[in-house]
């Protein structure tokens, strides 16, 4: 289903294998966010899946619902954002059925995953060399394998990862690596030996985004994730004066793009492209979308209908809601299909977007990327206008 990020991301669509992710990491996002308090033993259903890829063969593009018309267009699908979708054996058993089922209809897909093991069986590994359009994202937190084994304890150990990236790179498969959560306390590691390694190993396209907070401590682990790792957390946030966005709490974009300088600089060093994973700094990757698709032959119909892509595609400092028109955005009610929080009166993304966009000021608007500003009047179709200054963030 698509999801609230259409605002500012390229792969707001995408695919859970289950709800509940095994590998239970300290820092889990989704637990945190209350996604995985549901039952045990829920799981994709592949009929399903296979039932939709019929029914855009047989009606009409505007006949479809918001999800199918993201499938009718092959919007990329990002498979495992909210749980791994290797996390246990019997996910990993469904989401095998799941790629044969999008590969055999050509269907770009984009993986993320920890356990990289799961993909170097010989099946596995036939199988992914047989999906035409692919991207492998590996995820990485900390890059100490002794350290990874406190706070990630049942996923693949980092040096594992790098091996396997190394395997699926000399497949010429396309491997990127998403570097999720980034510890402040960590960065200086990351920037003097995961970096390298990744590079050395064949990766080309480096994501970051840095560690949140979530509002509700009682559902995370986030108390004993302070402890493993003996930095005070809550501590660090409260210093850094961390912005309350939705359920959590966000570092300044300011202060992670300072600390994300010296990470972008070795990046660059090591002949790799970097992408910002995090909130108001999208537009500052090296590439339209911050997660590499567009450097990618078969991902062209990523989502493009975001407010990271209107800024960074046009060459004028004025922005205005005309450029988001223009893009493909499928039709069609999503406000039974994304966060309660996220929604309001209006159903299609275009209304959303119109409405984000003519609300200066809050979370995802134009005005909290960074070095966007309000002009505080609107354009003849009674739309806000914005002006960048992107270049002193460059």
């Amino acid at each position: 289903s698509p999801t609230s990020q259409f605002y500012f991301c390229g792969i707001p669509f995408r695919l859970d294998t289950t709800p509940k992710c095994d590998l239970n990491c300290q820092y889990c996002f989704a637990m945190a966010r209350g996604g995985r308090t549901t039952e045990p033993n829920q799981y994709a259903d592949i009929k399903n899946l296979k039932n939709k890829l019929e029914k855009i063969k047989k009606l009409q593009q505007n006949q479809l619902s918001a999800t199918n018309q993201f499938l009718f267009n092959n919007t990329p699908i990002h498979f495992g954002g909210m749980s791994d979708p290797f996390s246990n054996a019997e996910a990993a058993k469904i989401s095998k059925e799941i790629l044969i089922i999008l590969a055999n209809e050509n269907y770009p897909i984009v993986i993320s995953t920890k356990n990289t093991k799961a993909l170097l069986s010989k099946s596995m590994i036939e199988l992914i060399r047989s999906v035409k359009n692919l991207v492998i994202q590996v995820s990485f937190s900390v890059f100490n394998d002794n350290l990874s084994r406190l706070i990630e304890p049942k996923a693949v150990s980092p040096s594992k990862r790098l091996e396997s990236i190394k395997r699926l790179a000399e497949m010429n498969l396309n491997v990127m690596a998403r570097l999720q959560p980034l510890f402040p306390i960590f960065l200086e590691e990351i920037e003097n030996e995961l970096l390298q390694s990744l590079s050395e190993n064949g990766c080309k396209h480096i994501i970051t985004e840095f560690l949140k907070l979530p509002i509700e401590k009682n559902i995370s682990n986030f108390k004993k994730l302070s402890e493993l790792i003996n930095w005070d957390i809550f501590e660090y946030f409260k210093n850094a004066n961390a912005n309350k966005i939705g359920r959590e709490w966000v570092l300044p974009a300011e202060l992670i793009y300072s600390l994300s300088k010296p990470i972008t600089r070795k990046i660059h060093e090591l002949n790799m492209t970097h992408g910002f994973g995090d909130y108001g700094l999208n537009h500052l990757s090296d590439s339209s979308c911050c997660c590499g698709l567009d450097l990618f032959k078969g991902f062209e119909n990523w989502f493009k209908g975001n407010f990271t892509y209107a800024i960074k595609s046009t060459n004028q400092k004025r922005l205005k809601f005309d450029i988001i028109a223009k893009q493909y955005i499928p039709d069609g009610s999503i406000r039974e299909l994304i966060n309660s929080d996220s929604r309001n009166e209006n159903s299609r993304i275009i209304e959303y977007l119109r409405v984000k966009w003519n609300s200066p000021g809050t979370v995802n608007a134009p005005d909290s990327f960074l070095g966007v500003k309000c002009l505080n009047f609107k354009d003849k179709n009674g739309n806000f206008v914005y002006e960048k200054e992107t270049e002193k963030w460059t």
